[in-house]
């Protein structure tokens, strides 16, 4: 539509028929996007903040990047999962590596997209986030997963995480699930 603001994402797919289509994000979008993040996580170390969430769910750029619904990619940010999950994890290690080493840091993920074709349970993003690669461990982040925003776009009643099969904790740190207002820590 004319007069929107230009758009970027990981591909060219608009988020429903009539949106507008956002542009295809390059090599250099992303450094942008990167540097941005980091640029935030020191002003709010300069602002005296004891915790760093990097909000990487409910269909904001960095959930855009993990699901199959939104990333058709065909370079090495797209295709498996893994390939998926490498922008938003590059985020959180710069972001780490701007982040006083004593205070935690979490990202907030959405572990289902509640849609066929995308992110789900069997899939997820935990498997790949509990590797030896794993961003999240000494300095005591946790993982987000998130389950029910989508459900409500879907027009579900339901935003509460659940019982799940996610295995917990990922990568040896509490795993905190959100829902409903609420804050449930799993160890």
């Amino acid at each position: 539509p004319e007069g929107n603001w230009p758009l970027i994402a990981p591909s060219a797919i608009p988020f429903a028929p009539g949106w507008q289509t956002p542009r295809e994000m390059t090599r250099g979008d992303m450094e942008e996007v990167r540097d941005g993040f980091v640029e935030a996580t020191r002003k709010a170390e300069k602002a005296g903040f004891d915790l760093l969430e990097l909000h990487a769910a409910h269909g904001y750029l960095l959930s855009s990047f993990i699901t199959p619904l939104r990333n058709r990619r065909g370079d090495g940010y797209g295709g498996s999962l893994e390939n998926r999950l490498r922008f938003p994890l590059e985020v959180f290690r710069a972001m780490r590596d701007a982040w006083p080493q004593g205070k935690p840091m979490s990202v907030r993920i959405s572990a289902t997209d509640w849609v066929a074709g995308g992110v789900d349970g069997n899939e997820g993003v935990q498997p790949a986030v509990r590797d030896p690669r794993c961003p999240v461990g000494p300095h005591d982040d946790a993982m987000w997963p998130r389950t029910g925003s989508q459900r409500r776009m879907l027009g579900l009643s339901s935003s509460w995480i659940g019982p799940t099969k996610f295995p917990r904790p990922l990568c040896g740190v509490p795993d905190p699930a959100v829902g409903g207002g609420r804050c449930i820590v799993g160890t």
